[in-house]
């Protein structure tokens, strides 16, 4: 999935976690891109949840996504 951000911050931090509560994505990108891609393609159908977090640790937005393939 693809998201995007105009968060005044340098970094961003994108976790995503299955219906379990475990981590299964985690990636840091700098604020210089504004379109950021997330590739899920090797997790199974579901639902996921995820949290973006600022350079200082606060937490800018989360949400739900679900996968069917």
């Amino acid at each position: 999935f693809t998201f995007q951000s105009s968060v005044g911050s340098e970094q961003l931090t994108v976790e995503v976690y299955n219906e379990l509560g475990q981590q299964v994505y985690s990636n840091e990108f700098p604020i210089f891109n504004t379109s950021f891609l997330i590739n899920l393609s090797d997790q199974p159908n579901g639902i996921y949840f995820y949290r973006v977090i600022s350079d200082n640790g606060n937490l800018i937005g989360d949400g739900k996504l679900m996968i069917e393939k």
